[in-house]
């Protein structure tokens, strides 16, 4: 980008330079353009290199500040921290700005759409300044960087936050802040996730994420190494429609009853990879709306199904409960799930009995294991039924033929596969 831009001392409105390929750094000669009234855009334009200090004296933008998309690296200057009349966005994401976010940054203090630093390799502690930005309503994006530090209990101050926050972290120490609960305004996400956390730093799920009662769209708290029990506040959350998502944790103890309130959710509960114990609830069926994705596989699950299971009537896809404890038989009432095509999946349970003849068997069933003890009884209905052997016995290899609803496969065992097309 050639110098001589920053000549144009008189330019009042914007300057943007985005969708280039300029290679090259971002000239500190931008920062003579100080009568800038709206905004700066410079979007995937190729720069590189640090951004100038000099662009902090574009203190009169009361618009948005775009930097977004480029290569820059290095330090955010402090500086920007002067233009504290910008009152839109400040977006430099999708760079690999390092070191750690300037505590300048929270006094921005006008802004009101939203703050995006994610998708950086930001370290070291969070600036609790970032608090100060009260008036924030879209989201504030921290996903995707290196930090070291807990969630400031300052974030519980964005009272006006409506789209929510997305967080993601490589390390984290501490708990997540109980303040959480003043985001009463979010209504569409809240999104917190850490791909690593070293077990002396896990902590346990705030009941006050309960208060966030209008989130719509989805909760989403995973590989967050959290402990402790589910609390059955996050029952109240009644406004959700999809991603309830607590999976990939270490959450322990029952799974609350509370849950069945969350009745307008209709797709992907996902609490699977946890070491949740004790009996499924009932209540579970009150979830009469879910047509995909309900996911408690890979848990301590114990007890019989029960036989609510049979009111997820819009179920077509994906109700996996493999890979628990569950026992006792199949209940009939399952065959009132007639919708479900694809992914019954009860694999390595202690479940024992025929399989009932109302079962829909449509697309894929995952009955196997020898950990699940099907008898082998004499087929009724021309329902097959399966005995606790491995390898398959030549009764039941026939047993096997009578699956002719199949459109995927059956899954009987770790080494033995049944494929009908």
């Amino acid at each position: 980008m050639p110098t001589e831009l920053g000549q144009l001392s008189k330019l009042t409105y914007g300057f943007g330079a985005s969708s280039n390929q300029f290679s090259s750094a971002l000239p500190s000669e931008l920062g003579n353009l100080d009568q800038l009234s709206y905004g700066l855009w410079q979007i995937e334009s190729g720069f590189t290199s640090t951004v100038p200090s000099e662009i902090g004296r574009l203190v009169n933008m009361n618009s948005n500040f775009w930097l977004y998309s480029n290569q820059f690296t290095g330090a955010l200057p402090s500086e920007l921290g002067n233009i504290v009349s910008m009152a839109m966005s400040f977006s430099v994401n999708n760079n690999a700005f390092s070191k750690a976010i300037p505590t300048q940054v929270g006094r921005l203090v006008s802004i009101e759409s939203g703050v995006r630093l994610d998708q950086n390799i930001f370290s070291q502690a969070i600036p609790t300044q970032l608090g100060n930005m009260v008036d924030i309503t879209s989201a504030l994006y921290l996903k995707d960087n290196s930090f070291t530090s807990s969630m400031p209990t300052e974030f519980g101050r964005f009272s006006k936050l409506e789209s929510g926050i997305s967080w993601t972290l490589t390390s984290i120490t501490g708990n997540l802040p109980s303040q959480l609960g003043m985001l009463t305004c979010v209504t569409e996400s809240f999104n917190v996730h850490t791909s690593y956390v070293k077990g002396e730093n896990s902590s346990t799920l705030p009941t006050e994420i309960g208060q966030l009662t209008g989130i719509a769209s989805r909760l989403q708290i995973y590989g967050r190494h959290l402990t402790g029990p589910i609390p059955s506040e996050l029952g109240r959350l009644t406004a959700l429609g999809t991603y309830f998502s607590l999976y990939g944790n270490s959450f322990s103890g029952t799974l609350p009853s509370e849950l069945g309130n969350l009745a307008t959710m209709s797709s992907y509960f996902y609490l699977y990879g946890n070491t949740i114990n004790g009996p499924l609830p009932s209540e579970l069926g009150q979830l009469s709306l879910m047509y995909k994705y309900l996911y408690l596989f890979s848990n301590n699950l114990s007890g019989t199904l029960p036989t609510e299971i049979g009111n997820l009537v819009s179920m077509v896809s994906q109700l996996n409960l493999g890979y628990n404890s569950l026992s006792g038989v199949i209940p009939t009432e399952l065959g009132d799930v007639v919708t479900l095509k694809a992914g019954l999946k009860l694999e390595n349970n202690k479940l024992s009995g025929s399989i009932p003849v109302s079962v829909n068997l449509g697309f894929e069933f995952e009955f196997g294991r020898v950990q699940n003890e099907y008898k082998l009884l004499p087929p009724i209905r021309d329902t097959p039924t399966f005995p606790p052997i491995h390898p398959l016995t030549p009764s039941t290899k026939t047993e096997l033929g009578k699956f002719t609803k199949l459109a995927k496969y059956l899954k009987v065992s770790r080494r033995i596969w049944a494929w009908a097309w």
